[in-house]
C-alpha cells in the first residue's frame, strides 16, 4: 500500500455495522481525526518498589470531523439530523477507497453526535465541527469493530 495521505482516506455512511456498504462514500469531511484509547485501572501493589502500575481496560473512542457547511447536501442533512434527532450515524473510516482493488481496514462503528458547532470566520468557507461518541448500533446490538474489505 505504502504511504498515505489523508486525501487517499475515505469514510462511507453505511447502513448496519452487521452488513456495511460501501456506496456512499461522505464528500463534505474536510478533515476527520480517529481517537482510541484504552480507560487504565490502578493496579499498584506492595510489590511495585514505587511505581504506579496500570493495566489497559476498556476500549474508548471518539472521532472528530471538520465537514463543509452544506445544507442542501443529503450526507450533510444526514449528521444534522442525527444531532438533531438524537440518532445514530454507522460509518466505516477506511484507510482507502473500499471501491478499489485491494485490502482496506477501519473503523466501523455506530456513533451518536455529542457535538455539531459551525465555525464562522470572516475569510474561511463556513465548516461545521462534528464530535462523535461510539455506541451500541440501536437496531442489531453491534459494538465497535476494527474492520477489513478486500477487493478483488
Amino acid at each position: 500500500m505504502g504511504a498515505r495521505t489523508g486525501l487517499d482516506l475515505v469514510t462511507y455512511l453505511a447502513d448496519s455495522v452487521g452488513t456495511p456498504v460501501y456506496d456512499n462514500p461522505v464528500g463534505v469531511i474536510k478533515d476527520e481525526s480517529i481517537g482510541l484509547s484504552k480507560s487504565l485501572a490502578d493496579v499498584t501493589d506492595r510489590r511495585s518498589d514505587g511505581w504506579r502500575l496500570q493495566k489497559p481496560t476498556l476500549k474508548e473512542g471518539t472521532v472528530t470531523i471538520t465537514m463543509t457547511y452544506d445544507p442542501d447536501d443529503a450526507d450533510y442533512q444526514e449528521f444534522q439530523e442525527a444531532f438533531f434527532n438524537d440518532t445514530q450515524v454507522v460509518l466505516f473510516l477506511a484507510d482507502g477507497d473500499a471501491t478499489e482493488t485491494g485490502t482496506w481496514y477501519g473503523l466501523l462503528a455506530a456513533f451518536e453526535i455529542s457535538n455539531f458547532g459551525k465555525e464562522r470566520q470572516m475569510e474561511d468557507g463556513v465548516v461545521i465541527d462534528v464530535e462523535l461518541v461510539l455506541n451500541l448500533e440501536t437496531s442489531s446490538n453491534l459494538a465497535p469493530r476494527w474492520h477489513s474489505v478486500t477487493v478483488a
